[in-house]
């Protein structure tokens, strides 16, 4: 709703269990003009760094496979959790035809509660054509809205920066 009243788009990087587990609000994104991304089928942060072969290329292509069929679009790029990927992994991501994806400025929403901090942070670090790493969804002591309320102030910064967001270019 927020990406919608700032006439915004964005690349969602989706966690394949969560597409499966809550289909309707997968759909709901694409229909809204974003796109789903892959982000591994289960999110394993404390060990993908160290994901084997056969790890990396089943969390990869369960990830791709339950977007591509609950949603009907094809990922066409893999963000590895935190950002942590070994040779296996992206020996796995172009198996599967998937481009590794990245970012260049954060505002450490997974820390820091605080929007105005969140949206300060970013806003010292934009650049044309940087690719803004923010998450989606519940956190432990995160008051409910603090995500939206972060996006809405972030996207009213873009806009008096003169800045637009785009989805992530098909590969």
């Amino acid at each position: 709703d927020v990406l919608a009243r700032h006439d915004a788009r964005a690349s969602f990087f989706a966690i394949g269990r969560k597409v499966w587990r809550y289909p309707r609000a997968a759909r709901a994104v694409v229909a809204a003009g974003h796109d789903l991304q892959n982000h591994t089928w289960s999110h394993p942060a404390a060990s993908f760094w160290a994901a084997t072969p056969a790890c990396a290329r089943d969390e990869i292509t369960a990830g791709s496979d339950v977007i591509r069929e609950l949603t009907g679009q094809r990922p066409h790029f893999f963000r590895a959790p935190a950002g942590l990927a070994n040779p296996f992994v992206h020996a796995a991501a172009r198996r599967a035809g998937l481009l590794m994806a990245g970012w260049s400025v954060r505002g450490y929403d997974g820390v820091t509660h605080r929007p105005d901090d969140v949206v300060a942070s970013i806003t010292r670090q934009l650049h044309p054509g940087a690719i803004v790493l923010l998450h989606e969804g519940p956190l432990r002591g995160l008051p409910p809205g603090t995500r939206a309320r972060t996006l809405d102030r972030l996207l009213g910064r873009f806009s008096t920066l003169g800045y637009r967001t785009a989805t992530c270019p098909p590969a």
